[in-house]
C-alpha cells in the first residue's frame, strides 16, 4: 500500500512540475506576443479598424461599399423613373389638349353644315 502511495505521490508531483513548466512557457509566449512596438500601437490609432492581429476588417468594408452602390443605384432608377413619369404627364396633357381640340373642331364642322 505505501509503495502504491508513493507512486501516487510521484506522478502529482510531476504534473505540478508539468504545469509549472506550462505556466511559464504560457507566460513567456505572452510577454512575447504583448509586446507592441510603437509604429504598430500608431497604425492601430490611426485606423480603429484593425483588429488584435492587426489586419483591416473588409467585411465592413466591403458592407459600407456594397450599401453605398445600392443607395447610388436606388437613386438613379428613382431619377429615371422621375424622368418617365414627368414626360408621360407631359404626353398626357398633349392628348388630352389634342382631343379638345378635336372635339371643337369637329363642333365647329357640325355648327357650319347646319
Amino acid at each position: 500500500m505505501a509503495s502504491i502511495m508513493e507512486k501516487h505521490a510521484t506522478t502529482v508531483l510531476k504534473k505540478e512540475v508539468a504545469s509549472n513548466q506550462s505556466t511559464a512557457e504560457k507566460q513567456r509566449l505572452l510577454a512575447q506576443y504583448a509586446e507592441i512596438s510603437d509604429n504598430e500601437e500608431d497604425e492601430e490609432d490611426q485606423d480603429g479598424n484593425d483588429d488584435v492581429a492587426g489586419f483591416k476588417n473588409r467585411n465592413a468594408e466591403d458592407v459600407a461599399k456594397r450599401q453605398r452602390e445600392q443607395r447610388e443605384k436606388d437613386k438613379s432608377q428613382h431619377e429615371q423613373r422621375k424622368e418617365q413619369n414627368r414626360l408621360q404627364q407631359e404626353k398626357q396633357k398633349q392628348a388630352a389638349l389634342d382631343r379638345k381640340e378635336k372635339e371643337k373642331k369637329r363642333t365647329q364642322k357640325q355648327e357650319k353644315h347646319r
